[in-house]
């Protein structure tokens, strides 16, 4: 029984006390995930959000309807890595190179 409560007690503190923001000199990654993705690229986004996580960069997630234009904007600017899935990205692009990702102006 003293296992099981210890687990519990971890778990708890675990989640209690989970980081909520980044540390003034930690590298942040933005990872965004478009409507038409959503059915496929999750699970890989969620998968580069843990090595992220691992080696100590904190993760915004904007995943398709829980993404604010202004929060990615805000988060984005000062970010290490920027990671976008969804429409522009496999289908081509403009000039069928290559995709890119267009809410009011290019990113």
């Amino acid at each position: 029984m003293k296992p099981l409560a210890l687990l519990i007690t971890m778990f708890y503190l675990t989640v209690t006390y989970a980081q909520k923001q980044p540390l003034s000199n930690q590298k942040t990654a933005v990872l965004i995930l478009g409507n038409d993705a959503q059915s496929h690229a999750r699970g890989q986004l969620d998968e580069i959000a843990k090595v992220f996580q691992k080696n100590g960069v904190f993760v915004y997630k904007f995943y398709f309807p829980n993404a604010d234009w202004n929060d990615i904007i805000s988060k984005a600017t000062s970010c290490s890595f920027f990671i976008y899935s969804g429409h522009g990205v496999e289908n081509g692009g403009l000039d069928g190179e290559f995709g890119g990702l267009y809410v009011k102006e290019f990113v």
